[in-house]
């Protein structure tokens, strides 16, 4: 994931860096900095991205109890 596409992807979201910064429980700056290029984006926040946008399938199964 770049820099941008992590961008795009907060940004598809709804979320600001504040918001994304709290979901990921990281530090703003961190989030700055992996959008402007500054630090590489660890593969786990990578997931987590991709989790947060999936649909997710429990909601599509509704919520009856497994």
């Amino acid at each position: 994931m770049t820099p941008s596409e992590l961008r795009s992807t907060r940004e598809a979201m709804g979320l600001t860096q504040t918001e994304l910064a709290e979901a990921l429980e990281t530090a703003l700056r961190t989030v700055q900095h992996w959008e402007a290029g500054d630090r590489a984006i660890p593969g786990p926040v990578r997931v987590a991205l991709r989790l947060m946008r999936a649909p997710s399938k429990a909601a599509d199964r509704g919520t009856r109890a497994a």
